[in-house]
């Protein structure tokens, strides 16, 4: 009483560099291009087009590239090979991408304990949860991954000079979503390298595949399964972001988070937009489909055919 009190706390706190990409241009992003003969990289991803994308951006590359599907799968290939990198889907059956990061740095004799290691997720969350997620990680990137993001990460981590203490972080800044297109081609080609024939390949799979995955949904609602159609949801979410379906994108991140919330009063309003937003993709797929196939289109001519 009269002198006052002291008060002391500690917070968790990782020093990153953030970077704007927004600045770069296609003339910056080709001298960025690392080439990486000889470099061996783990991807671990349960959704195929995640794999398929990021395997054949680092291919292009002239990368040594293995996939896992799960978290325990990703595991267990850590344990067989060295890898120069790794990057792992936060969010994976069995194991989540930091589970698996975590039993590699715990083991200080582990092949893979000093491996360089890059998160992939669908969205940053915030606080303890962001800093429980990336904790063992050089550095993150948010999907759909931009390849001058991906390129200017890997090239910073697999320097002579990177600095372990200051992990890199790529931004990606996404805008509301409320008056998104339904499909936005530069978008689906700016996340594939600009290879329209890659770009059509992937958006015809993600399109054909969507009504299964839109049935095994239903399923799980019904049997009020909120974690596995969460699951099911946040793959759907994923493709939708590499493909440029910005419309259905958001709505599916939305309905993630309600699923995993279990947020009952708001997951039925949701799920109707969300699957609102499946309909309409689907009754527009040959439009989108010629679009993919007609390189002259531009973007003016893309919202007006599907509108």
């Amino acid at each position: 009483l009269g002198k006052g009190s002291t008060f002391y706390f500690t917070l968790p706190y990782v020093p990153v560099k953030e970077s704007s990409v927004g600045s770069i241009n296609s003339g910056t992003q080709q001298n960025l291009s690392p080439e990486l003969q000889g470099t061996h990289i783990l991807v671990a991803d349960d959704n195929e087009i995640n794999r398929l994308l990021l395997t054949y951006i680092l291919e292009r590359q002239n990368a040594h590239v293995e996939t896992a599907n799960d978290g325990q799968q990703a595991a267990e290939m850590a344990k067989k090979r060295k890898y120069d990198l790794m990057l792992f889907d936060l969010r994976m059956p069995f194991k989540s991408g930091d589970q698996v990061l975590e039993g590699i740095r715990a083991i200080r004799q582990h092949i893979n304990h000093n491996t360089p290691a890059i998160a992939v997720t669908a969205h940053v969350t915030s606080g303890i949860e962001r800093a429980n997620h990336i904790n063992n990680f050089d550095g993150y990137l948010i999907k759909p991954i931009e390849q001058a993001s991906l390129f200017k990460l890997i090239t910073h981590l697999l320097s002579d000079n990177h600095d372990q203490s200051e992990p890199f972080f790529m931004a990606n800044k996404e805008k509301n979503g409320i008056d998104a297109p339904l499909f936005d081609k530069q978008t689906a080609l700016a996340s594939m390298g600009n290879d329209s024939a890659v770009a059509s390949l992937i958006i015809n799979k993600f399109i054909k595949e969507l009504p299964l995955q839109v049935n095994t949904l239903k399923k799980q609602l019904d049997h009020k399964e909120w974690s596995q159609a969460a699951d099911t949801v946040h793959k759907i979410h994923g493709s939708a972001a590499y493909c440029g379906t910005k419309s259905l994108k958001f709505s599916a991140k939305e309905f993630e988070n309600n699923l995993r919330n279990i947020s009952l009063n708001n997951i039925d309003i949701a799920q109707q937009l969300f699957f609102k937003q499946v309909k309409d993709l689907l009754a527009q797929q040959q439009n989108i489909k010629k679009l993919m196939s007609n390189p002259l289109i531009t973007d003016q001519t893309i919202d007006q055919s599907l509108t």
